[in-house]
């Protein structure tokens, strides 16, 4: 496992800011020697922190601690932007001496200190977090950071809200229903492999994804119809059926919904993209 410290250009500051665009920016299954606040931007992912995955969404924001193992992943065609903040572990102790929090309180328990914000209070915490980002003097970049990383630990602490961590059962579920074999075949498949009742399953799909079964299901439908459609093989109706969609329309508004045009339209762009590189 791959242990991470501060980059060699914030050691004197001793406060980092990495701006990450997507899932596909961040590191796979690490620690580091800092602390880290990650800050969710917009849109979600799955974080696999200590043995455990959790859903995080537009405005959480998690303390990872320097013991801490953890790494995100996508959930479906859904991605993240988000904000990475180290703090070295000198920094973070003089943030809990200013907020006379207990050390263990921040540093104990298998799952670590975090908070989502609502949309109405994620906006003004965005830019504070930005400005991190571009402060270039030492001192001042340390000071202001201090401020605003006190303020949010402390919200994270005050809160004290119970993880809600993905049970095994429906990760494992998640997993199989990543299978070809299985998405294809649909809800009636993921409901054999759950063993659960479908109204248990929406309520479990719900709460962690946000997503209902069905919508997780056509969403893997129509990432399989991309790969399918860009190889050019087979026609739109074929693509169609051998994804498992029952109807044109129900394919082409799962499609849209995803690709913003219709699976003709992205076949063509596909092919024109294809013939302009040749």
């Amino acid at each position: 496992m791959e242990m991470l410290s501060l980059p060699m250009a914030d050691r004197e500051c001793k406060i980092s800011f990495l701006h990450q665009m997507s899932v596909s920016e961040t590191y796979h299954i690490h620690t580091h020697d800092f602390y880290e606040i990650f800050y969710v931007v917009k849109g979600r992912a799955v974080h696999n922190i200590n043995g455990f995955s959790e859903c995080c969404v537009s405005g959480t924001a998690e303390l990872i601690r320097p013991r801490d193992c953890h790494e995100y992943s996508f959930i479906n065609h859904y991605d993240m932007e988000l904000f990475s903040i180290g703090i070295a572990e000198e920094i973070m102790s003089e943030i809990i001496d200013f907020t006379e929090l207990s050390a263990d309180k921040i540093n104990n328990g298998e799952f670590p200190p975090q908070i989502t914000y609502p949309p109405s209070m994620a906006e003004k915490l965005t830019a504070e977090l930005s400005k991190i980002g571009t402060i270039t003097d030492p001192q001042k970049k340390r000071s202001y950071a201090k401020s605003v990383i006190s303020r949010l630990i402390l919200e994270m602490t005050e809160t004290n809200p119970s993880p809600v961590k993905i049970p095994y059962w429906l990760e494992n579920l998640i997993t199989e229903m990543d299978k070809r074999d299985n998405f294809v075949v649909g809800l009636e498949r993921m409901l054999e492999l759950a063993c659960v009742s479908q109204n248990h399953l929406n309520r479990e799909m719900k709460k962690y994804f946000g997503l209902t079964p069905t919508e997780f299901i056509n969403s893997k439908r129509v990432l399989y119809a991309s790969e399918l459609l860009a190889e050019n093989k087979q026609s739109v109706m074929e693509i169609c059926g051998i994804c498992g969609f029952e109807t044109p329309s129900n394919f082409y508004s799962n499609f849209r919904k995803v690709f913003d045009c219709t699976p003709n339209e992205f076949k063509k762009r596909i092919t024109h993209q294809y013939t302009e590189k040749i």
